[in-house]
């Protein structure tokens, strides 16, 4: 640990920049659960990669958003979300909370093609009573209300019915509940009555999730190696893994046969989002770059 802060003292932290706390409090909302022995979870839904034109391995403004939301989750010193719960209860921060992606596929012209599902829409579901929808992006950039324009609209009904809380019985909004229910059941390709939804501290449903998302994306890592991929640590591994634009037929052929055997037990959408992508490589903007004369708390 100490070697940990000597190196955070040289680096730029993440911290030292971001304004807003919503990270922090989620963080601590978790230990507070862990000391306290309660059950808590968080899952997090956010796009494979940032929604801008290029490769990874060229693009500066996909590297320094990438750059930014793995010190945010967990590479940062010693100080990301991910890193500031594994010090204080080890590897049980993942029975707290998970980060997921979304995935689709499909035959385009008679050849099996993926594509990631790009999570646009900012939206929050909370113990199924409240439910914030809008443009806000959990992001200095969005949250000081200085820069971007953003609008947001929480919705809390004040009719309540009966639902299912840890395995009690509580009082909940049918909106948030419903609209809870139906998109997880979109996302692990269920139905949206199935009854592990009703219940989102079900220890079920949280494996499920998880089991679903690591199934999911060793199946499309088996179909089409596609990237980000945890595999994939340094631009030459996300290069050399690039499928080609054209397949020889015998290959093309092979992967026809392999999707056929696996497509059916891929469920729903969702797949781990991919914590060790290019970890080994220094994200940012090349000093070079046209990026480097914005300054950089604009992609923070």
């Amino acid at each position: 640990m100490k070697k940990i802060e000597k190196n955070a003292k040289k680096k730029k932290l993440l911290s030292d920049l971001i304004q807003n706390t919503i990270a922090y409090e989620i963080r601590q909302r978790i230990i507070k659960a862990y000391e306290e022995g309660k059950k808590f979870r968080v899952m997090i839904f956010i796009p494979l990669l940032p929604g801008f034109a290029g490769e990874p391995e060229e693009s500066g403004t996909l590297q320094i958003i990438l750059k930014y939301t793995y010190a945010a989750i967990c590479r940062n010193y010693g100080t990301s979300i991910i890193e500031k719960l594994r010090e204080r209860m080890g590897e049980d921060w993942k029975n707290y909370i998970g980060f997921y992606s979304l995935r689709n596929h499909d035959l385009v012209n008679g050849i099996p093609t993926t594509e990631i599902i790009y999570i646009h829409s900012k939206l929050m579901i909370v113990d199924d009573k409240k439910v914030i929808i809008g443009s806000a992006n959990i992001n200095d950039r969005s949250m000081l209300g200085d820069r971007d324009s953003e609008f947001c609209v929480l919705i809390q009904e004040s009719e309540k019915r009966n639902f299912i809380m840890d395995g009690k019985r509580t009082s909940s909004s049918n909106f948030a509940h419903s609209f809870r229910t139906n998109l997880m059941a979109e996302h692990l390709g269920l139905n949206p009555k199935d009854e592990i939804l009703f219940d989102p501290l079900k220890d079920e449903l949280w494996s499920l999730l998880m089991n679903t998302a690591k199934n999911n994306t060793e199946i499309y890592r088996k179909l089409f190696y596609c990237y980000p991929d945890d595999n994939m640590k340094t631009f030459d591994e996300v290069l050399k893994m690039k499928i080609p634009n054209k397949l020889e037929e015998k290959e093309l052929n092979e992967l026809k046969e392999l999707y056929q055997k696996e497509k059916d037990n891929i469920k729903g959408h969702v797949v781990e989002f991919p914590l060790h992508f290019l970890e080994e490589e220094v994200l940012g903007i090349p000093f070079f770059s046209l990026e480097n004369w914005i300054p950089e708390k604009s992609y923070i």
